[in-house]
């Protein structure tokens, strides 16, 4: 007989799925303990549509009362299954309830569509009991109970006929007479160690006596290539007579179940209570397959049980009591209902308990049943969850589950891989609402959703997709040249960091590289940028932003220009600006030790000056000086064409000077050699560094004084100033350094403010060295109006009189000058 569950009249298109076609085939074939087929034996035999279908692989489980109704186009992911075809359970034992089973694993392959036959065949143990006259006629009453370890408790009356279907472990029979006198025994009466599935087994039951005085004797007889002895047991008085032991329900009613909501322990004391007759063994026996998952027995003696397998139980919920004589007098299951769950097998949970003396006499057996009611687990409501937040808050009905230690959950982490979740709190009802309020912790992630799973007892009871929302916040945009500063406000100030060190920044659609994340100030740099160039930015917290929903800002702005900074190479000149002829150089000197001062030396000097930058040669070369001597007046600034790139440097240099020099007395020679100058070297009034810069410069020689009017107008905000430069310091002051500065401005609250500042001392250098200065900028959104660099010859810059106090110079007679270090610069240019 077969039943086939497809189609082949449909063409179905697979597309990352697999298609499973089972079909069944029902074995009734069952052999005597001699080999031979028995036929006619089961009662009923399935017909391949009373099968039942169950295929479970990976997330997927599902059953179909009959393999009729499984759907040919099943769509299935590829991978490994278990399918199985069954009737009847192997929980369920009596007469006419055959047990029919058979499993196999298949592995399903994308695109392909896999066929499966699976023969499902008898999987109880067949016993048939033969009770014979001379049993009967002993007897006032008589029935048996058989009982295969695992399974229940079956009543067989001395008039059934019919077979009895066990599951296939070893085999008791419990016999219950009464005799004539009233006197009544319950008594061990045989056992056979493990059945076969399949397999009749015929048990013979016969009473006889040797005389009518002498005690009955019962005989338990098997199918004779059964490798055992008949087993007998004789009533003799003092067997009849003995004491029973006994069994009795504690806190529950023999044949009214327990119901309980999984994961709810029981609210007082269930089990049973041992009295009677002292047990030389007590049996328990468990129909729960979650409990023996869980490490529980099946049957177990609980007197002679190993201390691994009590310790076992113990922490599974089992507690025992002992009378004062310290044996057992209670086996109470109450810790134990918790550890029960449902299932799709199994709707029900036994426990059976039978007390048996040394001498075999027995107890009735007493069960409970436990009626385990799933928990109905429904969410309410998920919050959504704040980006940067971990925390979650859930609602749920709970219907009296027991939420503690039975709820787990798991969420999905940035990676998509699933992570168990910390429970925070879980908070019962209270008042008026029907709804548990559990807080837990979720892996942090920037996606747009998190998939949640929420388990009970192990059970997947809901699965959740909840929505990440954007902690509210607004961004300002602050742009430069090649750069842009953000400025970010939380809504909430306390999500600033969050909002700052997550935040993504798309420009033109174009997710960016940031350069610098201050998370405390909540100040994002992004660069990639080009000067004088009109951009859209937009902002989000998720990481894979793929619908205009997810981005929480959205603004356009335009970079500054790149402004160069004008004549930075010092290349534009003012052709011979600087033109001295025939300067004196020192004083007068004689020729020979006469005195006849007829010799001076004289200077002369063509020199161009850069364009577009001041200097302070009106100062140290002042051309209303009362005593023009190279002593007194000397350029402290000039163009070069010892240049690092293009044709011209600036040469800086620091000089002494004087506007009203002292005449120089003649120098008479002492002897020979005779000198070509002067070695009288005047008392010189001023020292100065030489310098240039952005803006203008004029100085009164009749005050003595100066003015530098620094800057000029610029609107961009460069990020540093670079160039190149040698310098030779004085013999004078070896410590001495050049100095570079640059101030860019702008105006803040109507006054016009530094913005950004930095300066740079230059060492020795006797070859072009390059320099770079750069800038910070800590004033958002304040833009330059004024640009202000001045290079000068020494570190020692201030006032005439802070420069002539602080500057040393070293006094050079063959020359008749008085110079400190000398400050070459080229290819000054800003960056940005």
């Amino acid at each position: 007989m077969t039943m086939a569950s497809c189609s082949s009249d449909t063409e179905t298109t697979l597309l990352g799925t697999a298609i499973l076609q089972p079909r069944a085939l029902v074995d009734p074939t069952v052999t005597t303990v001699h080999g031979q087929v028995a036929t006619g034996i089961v009662q009923p035999v399935p017909t391949p549509s009373e099968l039942s279908l169950r295929l479970t692989g990976g997330k997927f489980a599902k059953t179909w009362s009959s393999i009729d109704q499984y759907p040919a186009d099943q769509p299935l992911n590829p991978g490994t299954y278990t399918a199985e075809v069954f009737y009847g359970s192997e929980y369920d034992e009596g007469f006419e309830k055959p047990y029919f089973y058979a499993s196999e694993n298949v592995s399903l392959t994308e695109g392909k569509i896999t066929p499966l036959t699976l023969t499902a065949k008898l999987s109880n143990s067949i016993i048939a009991v033969e009770y014979t006259d001379g049993f009967r006629s002993a007897f006032s009453a008589a029935h048996a109970t058989l009982h295969a370890s695992g399974g229940g408790y079956i009543d067989y009356p001395a008039t059934e006929t019919r077979n009895v279907y066990l599951r296939a472990s070893d085999l008791s029979v419990y016999l219950d007479v009464s005799m004539a006198d009233g006197a009544q025994a319950r008594f061990l009466a045989a056992k056979l160690d493990q059945t076969d599935a399949a397999t009749l087994y015929t048990a013979t039951i016969d009473a006889t006596r040797s005389s009518e005085t002498a005690p009955i004797t019962v005989t338990v007889s098997f199918d004779e290539q059964i490798s055992t002895d008949d087993q007998s047991v004789t009533l003799t008085d003092e067997f009849l007579n003995a004491q029973d032991p006994a069994v009795s329900p504690l806190g529950f009613t023999e044949g009214t179940p327990i119901v309980i909501t999984e994961g709810s322990a029981s609210a007082q004391s269930i089990g049973f209570s041992v009295e009677g007759a002292q047990a030389s063994r007590l049996i328990l026996t468990t129909q729960s397959r979650s409990l023996i998952e869980q490490g529980w027995p099946s049957e177990v003696d609980i007197l002679n049980a190993t201390p691994t397998m009590l310790q076992t139980m113990r922490n599974l919920g089992l507690q025992t009591s002992a009378d004062a004589s310290g044996r057992i007098s209670t086996v109470d299951l109450q810790n134990v209902m918790s550890r029960i769950r449902t299932e799709s097998r199994q709707t029900k949970a036994t426990f059976s308990l039978l007390s048996e003396t040394a001498s075999g006499r027995i107890s009735e057996p007493v069960s409970l049943t436990v009626d385990v009611n799933p928990a109905d687990l429904t969410v309410v409501e998920i919050n959504d969850l704040v980006i940067g937040s971990e925390l979650a808050r859930m609602e749920v009905i709970a219907n009296g589950a027991d939420l503690t230690g039975n709820l787990s959950i798991q969420a999905t982490d940035a990676s998509g891989r699933w992570q168990d979740c910390e429970i925070v709190s879980v908070t019962e009802p209270t008042g008026s609402s029907a709804n548990t309020e559990i807080l837990f912790r979720v892996p942090e992630s920037q996606l747009p959703t998190t998939d949640i799973r929420i388990y009970y007892c192990g059970q997947l009871k809901a699965e959740q997709t909840v929505k990440r929302i954007s902690p509210r916040y607004s961004i300002e945009v602050d742009p430069f040249a090649m750069i842009a500063t953000l400025k970010i406000t939380a809504e909430d100030p306390a999500e600033l960091k969050t909002v700052t060190s997550l935040v993504n920044i798309y420009v033109d659609d174009v997710r960016t590289d940031l350069v610098s994340r201050d998370t405390e100030k909540g100040i994002i740099t992004i660069g990639g940028l080009l000067p004088d160039r009109s951009y859209s930015l937009k902002t989000t917290l998720f990481t894979s932003a793929s619908e205009e929903t997810h981005f929480a800002t959205t603004q356009s702005f335009t970079t500054e220009s790149a402004r160069p900074l004008e004549n930075g190479g010092f290349d534009e000149v003012k052709t011979n600006e600087l033109k001295i002829e025939n300067l004196p150089s020192g004083g007068l000197y004689s020729q020979t030790i006469i005195d006849i001062f007829n010799q001076q030396n004289y200077w002369s000097m063509e020199a161009s000056m850069p364009k577009t930058w001041a200097n302070t040669n009106a100062k140290t070369f002042c051309k209303q000086a009362t005593n023009k001597n190279t002593w007194y007046t000397l350029p402290s600034v000039y163009s070069d064409k010892d240049f690092f790139q293009d044709s011209y440097s600036v040469v800086i240099r620091t000089v002494a000077y004087d506007i009203n020099g002292k005449a120089i007395p003649p120098y008479r020679q002492t002897g020979e050699p005779f000198l070509r100058y002067s070695l009288n070297i005047p008392r010189i009034a001023h020292r100065a560094a030489g310098k240039v810069f952005l803006g203008k410069y004029s100085f009164d020689p009749a005050t003595q004084t100066e003015v530098y009017d620094e800057g000029v107008s610029f609107s961009s905000r460069p990020s540093a100033l670079n160039g190149y430069y040698k310098f030779t310091p004085s013999s004078a002051d070896l410590n001495d350094q050049g100095y570079v500065k640059i101030e860019v401005l702008g105006v803040i609250d109507g006054v016009e403010t530094v913005i950004s500042s930095a300066d740079l001392r230059l060492r020795p250098a006797t070859s072009y060295t390059a320099f770079s200065i750069p800038l910070q900028y800590s004033h958002f959104g304040v833009k330059a109006n004024r640009l202000k660099v001045m290079v000068a010859s020494s570190c020692h810059i201030g006032t005439i009189e802070e420069e002539t106090a602080s500057i040393k110079t070293y006094d050079d007679p063959v020359t008749a000058t008085s110079l400190g270090g000398v400050l070459q610069v080229d290819g000054l240019q800003l960056s940005y």
